[in-house]
């Protein structure tokens, strides 16, 4: 490789990686062992969650989804 090439490299952005994919008791997904941890507990304690719920707001302004919390508890 050229210099150029080097210098791009060194210099590049690298993507973040989140965690290690892993897979809940329940068989779910989840991007990292701290999720399937938490998602094991509250299935393991018959606590409800959804995981990844798209929280939206009914008002008329902000009509749109707004955020994405990793757990949801609907109860």
């Amino acid at each position: 490789m050229g210099l150029l090439e080097d210098l791009k490299t060194l210099f590049a952005e690298e993507e973040k990686e989140y965690g290690v994919p892993s897979t809940t008791l329940r068989g779910e997904a989840v991007k990292s062992r701290a999720e399937k941890q938490i998602a094991d507990y509250f299935a393991e304690n018959g606590i409800r969650y959804v995981y990844e719920w798209k929280a939206q707001t009914n008002a008329l302004i902000f009509k749109r989804t707004f955020a994405h919390p990793d757990f949801y508890l609907p109860d």
